[in-house]
């Protein structure tokens, strides 16, 4: 089609903004091509549609709320007049325009739905009708079109999966959306334009990583998703270095920094994903990208600092996940996205309950970080809740009570104390019946969870005066951690990463305590006999993933009570003998309890 040399410059000078990342500036060009040429409604209609991709990337480039939904609303409303405009022309191919134009509508829409449940109406709606257009490209041979909606329709299924309201939907979206995924990329592999198979290629990946970690399913067909997430992830890395576009590129970052954290666990290779992510983000100053590149960062900086046994490091790598949260919040707020808002909010209040558990601070700088994880823990809960996910409801839940715990040890008052640990086991609660409902098949996070209950209640014992409740609440405190340790064990027995390994060790060794106290309390011997189980337990776990120290430490306590038994054997009393040097090594270890919620890793 010939153009008005006036039309010519402005596509020109939109192009030529697209090109450097100008999404305002490329859609007021194209607002003008547009008043220059209204009497093709095909042509207005193409026209508008390219408005409204530009105002919906120009909004994830606002500098105030209040920018980005003016912005988002003109996005919408350019995507809807562009399928209005080809209401008078239905053919196959005008209907699955339509139908997608009306989809991507509802999708940019979703980002300003004031409730999670608007959400959910204009993510079903999307999916709707991303359906429906797909069903029109096919029955019209129209590949291209139907490659771009399957991309588009692939990234609404997952913001779906974010806000699935129990485990049966969750495992229904998934098995649809996995299901699209290998419908698309099998179309868009044939295609020789390779930009749609690298966004199906990392959402594709994203998918998968979503239902490894939490849909229920037998062993294998959880493999299958490990398996094609991180294959995936691979062939979108490779794929980006082919494709000149910042957004998909770093979305192919996205998929292999969570696929190879969850999955493999190589943290080096994982944190330079997440940092190529924000480089490419910050190139196009994208605010919910560097956002999320930020929470990434946090997360995996979060696993570093977990494996790290220098107090010193330990120290940096917590101030360092505090630095990518705050990075990661002040993004994300510009975009209204309160999932990852909550998740980065759990990764702050977490690292500040573990900087201000260190002994060797003050008592009232103790007193003042814990009081941030406290308000952090808060904030975040306030997200996750706007959020409707179940996700990050059980991640802000989990670093709330854990704050609110670590807190109430620094506590003089023993009124205050016991208030701030029965708020701290209401939220814990909380957690649990949230796992029940939305993932009662992962066996981590429920053993996580029913850890830090038995903590709780263990401290909630040392608080309490009356005897017979004093018993109760230590009874219940080992019920819960050997609870705890079933469940973990199930999980990390076809999961056998180190990280989760050390962390089960750790509340096996927790729950030979509590078998000590129960037997100072009761003074039943079958007490010290779980208590040697556990820390044998324990032991056997640390020694698996060669943490020597930790596992002596174990085996020293083991000895005492066999000692206090009367079993000791020559070997027990060997070991015994020279377990003090041992334990003065361990000097200076961190022992506090590992990070929780989080992502659990498989």
């Amino acid at each position: 089609m010939n153009l008005h040399s006036d039309t010519q410059s402005f596509l020109e000078k939109a192009k030529e903004q697209e090109k450097s990342h100008g999404w305002l500036k490329a859609a007021k060009f194209y607002e003008e091509i547009l008043h220059s040429r209204t009497e093709d409604a095909s042509f207005a209609g193409n026209v508008l549609e390219k408005i409204g991709f530009c105002y919906d990337f120009a909004s994830r480039q606002a500098e105030n709320v209040e920018e980005f939904v003016k912005l988002r609303q003109l996005a919408v409303e350019a995507y809807r007049s562009s399928a209005q405009a080809l209401e008078k022309e239905d053919s196959l191919e005008n209907q699955g325009k339509r139908a997608r134009r009306k989809a991507i509508a509802d999708l940019v829409s979703s980002w300003l739905a004031p409730t999670p449940m608007e959400k959910r109406t204009m993510l079903d709606e999307c999916l709707r009708l991303g359906k429906e257009s797909l069903e029109k490209y096919k029955k019209s041979t129209d590949e291209a079109n139907y490659g771009k909606m399957c991309n588009d329709l692939l990234l609404c299924f997952f913001e779906r999966l974010c806000i699935a309201s129990d485990w049966r939907e969750l495992k229904n979206i998934a098995q649809e959306a996995i299901s699209y995924s290998l419908d698309a990329i099998n179309v868009l592999t044939k295609l020789p334009d390779k930009k749609n198979l690298l966004g199906a290629y990392s959402t594709a990946s994203l998918l998968n990583w979503y239902a490894a970690n939490f849909c229920e399913q037998d062993e294998r067909t959880r493999k299958e998703f490990v398996q094609r997430s991180i294959g995936y992830s691979d062939k979108a890395l490779e794929l980006s270095k082919q494709v000149e576009n910042p957004p998909l590129v770093a979305m192919a970052y996205w998929a292999a920094a969570y696929s190879t954290i969850i999955f493999t666990e190589n943290v080096e290779g994982s944190f330079g994903y997440a940092a190529e992510m924000l480089k490419q983000a910050a190139e196009i100053r994208d605010n919910y990208l560097k956002g999320v590149a930020y929470y990434l960062l946090a997360l995996v900086t979060d696993s570093r600092t977990v494996r790290e046994g220098d107090p010193e490091k330990k120290k940096e790598g917590h101030a360092k996940i505090i630095e990518f949260s705050e990075h990661a919040i002040r993004c994300l707020q510009l975009v209204s996205q309160d999932f990852y808002m909550a998740q980065s909010y759990l990764f702050y209040a977490e690292s500040c309950s573990a900087l201000g558990s260190d002994v060797a601070v003050s008592s009232e700088e103790r007193r003042r970080i814990l009081g941030k994880a406290v308000e952090e823990g808060r904030k975040g809960l306030e997200h996750a809740k706007r959020s409707g996910s179940p996700d990050a409801l059980g991640s802000a839940l989990h670093a709330l009570s854990k704050a609110l715990h670590f807190y109430s040890n620094l506590e003089v008052d023993k009124d205050e104390k016991k208030k701030l640990l029965e708020e701290a086991l209401i939220y814990r609660y909380d957690v649990d019946k949230l796992i029940e409902k939305a993932y009662p098949s992962n066996d981590w996070l429920t053993g996580v969870s029913k850890n830090y209950e038995g903590l709780i209640k263990l401290d909630m014992f040392k608080a309490e005066a009356d005897s017979e409740k004093k018993r109760t609440l230590l009874e219940n405190a080992a019920v819960d951690i050997e609870d705890s340790v079933t469940h973990c064990k199930r999980w990390i027995f076809s999961r056998p990463v180190p990280t989760n390994i050390a962390a089960v060790a750790t509340y096996e060794d927790s729950l030979g305590g509590i078998f000590n106290e129960l037997f100072e309390l009761t003074k039943d011997e079958k007490s010290l006999r779980k208590a040697v189980e556990a820390y044998d337990g324990a032991a056997q776990l640390y020694k698996k993933v060669a943490l020597p120290s930790r596992a002596a430490e174990s085996y020293w306590k083991m000895a005492i009570n066999q000692d206090r038994l009367g079993h000791k054997s020559r070997q027990q009393n060997t070991l015994y003998a020279r377990l003090p040097s041992t334990k003065r090594q361990l000097r200076g270890f961190h022992t506090s309890q590992t990070s929780a919620w989080t992502t659990p890793v498989i």
